[in-house]
Formats: C-alpha cells, structure tokens, sequence
C-alpha cells in the first residue's frame, strides 16, 4: 500500500511540475470545446468568443468552412450543414453561423417534404434555425466582422422567423419561410 501512495504521489508531482512548466512557458491550457447545443445559445457563444477567441482552432475551422462551401455550392445540404456545424464548434464566426442557418433551412425544408408537415415541427425546426441566427449576431457583436448589410440581413431572419415560432403567423417576403418552403 505505501508503495502505491509513494507512486501516486510521484506521479502527481510531474503532473504539477509539468503544468507550472507550461504555465512558465506561455502555454496556454486548451481551450473548453463548443458544444452542438451551445450554437443555438447567443450569450454562450458571445462569451466563449470573448474568453477564447485569441486562441480558437481557426485554422481548422476555416478547413471545415470551405469544404463545407464546396458541398453548398453543389447541392449537398446535409454535408453543408454538417461541415458548416463543426466549423462553428471550432471558431463560431459569424459569417459561418449564418452559413450554418442557411443551409440548415434547405437540408430542413427537405425532411419537411419527406413527411407530412405540421406546425409544431415547423416550428421546431425554425426556432433551432432562428437561434442560429441569433448566435450569428450574437457572435458579430463581438467580432464585427459582419458587413452591414449582411447583419441586417440575419436580423430580419431571426425576427421573421421569430414572428412565425411565437404566432404562426407567417410574414410577406420572409426570406426563410420562403427557402422552407412555407412562403411563396
């Protein structure tokens, strides 16, 4: 037994030398992961932006960002969304919540015409898209890095879709009802 604690705490002392060492160094402790659920969470995202912004992986993200762009461009919403959903898990910009938004419209209008639709699930599934939306400018409030045409643009789709989730009533000219498929 006293040789497990004497190897328990020499072990524990190179786990602390260790960590003064990296502190020492400059090496910053890694950073606490986004989750999926934190996305659809504007005061998260704004804070773990603040904290962890200087440090995020944007190198991957930015990966992630153009192949989603590429899976976009040719059709492939759910690709779209899934490459668009970890880039933002890696570094939420902006530009690639309201990315995420868009094509998660698109990839939800098809399930939508795949079953039959009734208004809770659209309105499930716009509030989740809404809340992206959200996070989107949320995000941008502290990375201004929106043009400002494009946080108009992701204003009016939150308050629109915002309109539809709380009364059902559904908006002339609303953009994203209209990619959904409710709005013509």
């Amino acid at each position: 037994m006293r040789k497990l604690s004497a190897w328990s705490l020499l072990f524990g002392s190179i786990v602390a030398l260790f960590g003064t060492v990296l502190f020492a160094s400059g090496n910053v402790p890694p950073i606490k992961p986004l989750e999926q659920d934190d996305l659809t969470k504007p005061a998260v995202i704004a804070a773990w932006l603040k904290t962890n912004s200087a440090t995020a992986k944007r190198d991957e993200a930015a990966l992630f960002f153009k192949n989603a762009l590429k899976d976009k461009n040719r059709g492939a919403w759910g690709l779209a969304v899934k490459g668009f959903g970890i880039s933002a898990l890696r570094y939420p910009a902006p530009d690639t919540l309201v990315e995420y938004a868009d094509v998660s419209l698109r990839s939800a209008r098809i399930a939508r015409e795949r079953k039959q639709p009734d208004i809770q699930s659209d309105r499930n599934s716009l509030a989740y898209i809404e809340s992206i939306y959200l996070s989107a400018l949320a995000a941008d409030s502290v990375l201004n890095t929106l043009t400002p045409a494009a946080k108009q643009q992701a204003r009016r789709n939150a308050d629109c879709l915002g309109v539809f989730v709380t009364a059902g009533t559904i908006q002339p000219n609303c953009a994203p009802l209209q990619t959904y498929g409710l709005n013509k």
